[in-house]
């Protein structure tokens, strides 16, 4: 069993996906965390480190993090799989762990974070969307639950240019629309106004402080819905994932939520949302 999981890791296949083949079989349940342990314990190659925990002076079991030296036998019992192998093993999980933002070494989480981190989620389930990079160098966004799941989600990965270039298709639409007399922005404004408005009239016992409540969150949307109108404006239209803007996408989108049909929504700080296809096809039959 070591020697095959060792196997799977070399063919390129991740824990996840090795726990879940291992699964698909009757017996012992498997998954990720053991896989990755099982892959970085060098006592499968023969070799063993002394002193890895010890007993402090309330007999609590604790992790040597230095406290106490350490030894290495690198020859200390039979192995069972080979230094070239375990050596080879390593260098994949550090590979795959760069590509998808980890430190090979701590699997920490690296400074590096992108736009989508932790505002993607999957309509379906809710789980959160997870980047991953493959290696052609294609960038895609995972929903987890369906990764160790997939009879429970059905999700599939949706590329990172593709939400980018429907972040980008919104943009268009709202720019353009901000030419006229009445945009997009214009509109959902009026239309929070005349809502909080409503909604004080509901409440007419606390009505003052209530108002004053609504009024400073009017105040804020206002101040976002600006800034986004001002940015519209300066806004070029294009199609080019390649001129993604960063920077704006982190100011004014608070999360997105892709549905398995190929659409995903992006809800604004100033809370509107909008709806986009992430087909190629039908977004550019609609810029044009």
């Amino acid at each position: 069993m070591v020697k095959e999981i060792f196997a799977m890791s070399l063919s390129g296949m991740g824990s996840l996906m090795i726990a879940r083949k291992l699964n698909e079989r009757p017996g012992r349940r498997w998954n990720a965390k053991t896989i990755q342990e099982m892959l970085k314990n060098p006592v499968y190659k023969g070799a063993t480190l002394y002193q890895k925990s010890f007993k402090d002076e309330e007999f609590r079991q604790r992790i040597n993090h230095g406290e106490l030296d350490q030894y290495y036998d690198k020859d200390h019992h039979e192995a069972i799989i080979s230094r070239e192998i375990f050596g080879k093993t390593q260098r994949v999980i550090r590979q795959r762990a760069r590509a998808v933002g980890y430190d090979g070494e701590e699997q920490k989480r690296s400074s590096n974070r992108y736009c989508f981190t932790g505002i993607l989620y999957c309509k379906e389930c809710g789980s959160v969307m997870h980047r991953q990079r493959r290696a052609n160098g294609i960038v895609s966004w995972q929903c987890m639950k369906h990764v160790r799941f997939p009879d429970q989600c059905g999700m599939k990965p949706q590329g990172d240019e593709d939400l980018k270039r429907a972040f980008i298709n919104c943009l268009n639409k709202i720019a353009w629309s901000q030419r006229g007399s009445e945009g997009i922005l214009d509109v959902y404004e009026a239309l929070t106004r005349k809502s909080q408005v409503q909604k004080n009239a509901n409440n007419l016992s606390p009505l003052g402080k209530e108002m004053n409540k609504n009024q400073k969150k009017i105040t804020k949307q206002e101040k976002i819905i600006g800034r986004l109108r001002a940015f519209s404006h300066r806004w070029k239209r294009t199609a080019d994932p390649a001129s993604f803007p960063d920077d704006a996408f982190s100011e004014y989108v608070a999360s997105c939520r892709v549905l398995s049909k190929k659409t995903v929504d992006f809800y604004f700080r100033c809370g509107m949302k909008l709806t986009e296809s992430l087909h190629r096809e039908e977004q550019e039959g609609k810029n044009e």
